[in-house]
């Protein structure tokens, strides 16, 4: 990554040779815009520190170096995170600095991995599936997301849609929907009927302590009709009612 890659105004980064060894655009994050800017100042330091000793290049991709022979010296085209020791050429005897070896951040994430205790695999890599992962879940559609990650097909793209299942079909248990009310000695359906008939709080046949689970309640005696018991049945939680 190089300097030039960099977009603090649109709020984005260009990756050179990603999946597939193309180009694309991704996000830059508002909360490292901070961290990123007080980095480029120290690097900056260090490539003026080079450019007065006479070295500060870079090497450039392709043929751009004999296209544009003062290109290597000029900040843009410095790394982002460049290495503490300049290269030496042992034949020219030039001097310049790459970019940070990849597998010094692949050990860095291992040695984290190790040190928060997780058993999962997890690589460098697991970030972009975390990065895909995240956006389905805040509702970002395919596309976009297929831009992102660079992807030709959308169909590679819809392999992440499968994380967001929570178990079979992604359905969730009607078993999580269960709440226990916050009173279970007074079922809610059961006290509404008998509040809605204009009695007190329910009573058990010959006790006088409220109805609890699996009690009995009497309706309250109408003219012309016996009354019937219900009961509150537990096989069909608290709001299933059986009359007598």
């Amino acid at each position: 990554m190089r300097v030039k890659d960099l977009d603090f105004e649109q709020k984005q980064v260009t990756v050179r040779s990603g999946k597939g060894n193309k180009d694309r655009i991704t996000v830059l994050p508002d909360n490292l815009i901070k961290q990123l800017k007080g980095h480029l100042r120290d690097v900056r330091r260090i490539h003026h520190k080079d450019l007065a000793q006479g070295w500060g290049k870079v090497l450039l991709p392709h043929a751009l170096e004999r296209k544009y022979p003062n290109a290597n010296r000029k900040w843009g085209w410095q790394w982002v995170f460049p290495q503490r020791q300049r290269w030496r050429d042992a034949i020219t005897c030039q001097e310049g600095r790459h970019d940070l070896d990849p597998t010094i951040l692949q050990r860095s994430v291992r040695a984290a991995v190790r040190a928060a205790g997780i058993d999962k695999p997890a690589t460098s890599h697991t970030f972009r599936h975390s990065f895909a992962t995240h956006l389905l879940e805040r509702g970002h559609d395919i596309r976009t997301i297929q831009e992102l990650l660079g992807h030709s097909d959308v169909k590679t793209t819809m392999i992440y849609t499968y994380m967001l299942n929570r178990g079979p079909g992604g359905v969730k248990s009607p078993i999580d929907l269960l709440q226990e009310p916050a009173d279970w000695s007074q079922p809610p359906i059961l006290r509404a009927i008998w509040d809605s008939q204009g009695g007190g709080p329910m009573q058990r046949k010959g006790s006088g302590v409220p109805s609890g689970a699996g009690g009995w309640g009497i309706r309250r005696k109408r003219a012309g009709r016996r009354p019937r018991p219900f009961k509150w049945c537990k096989t069909r939680g608290p709001n299933a009612l059986i009359r007598g």
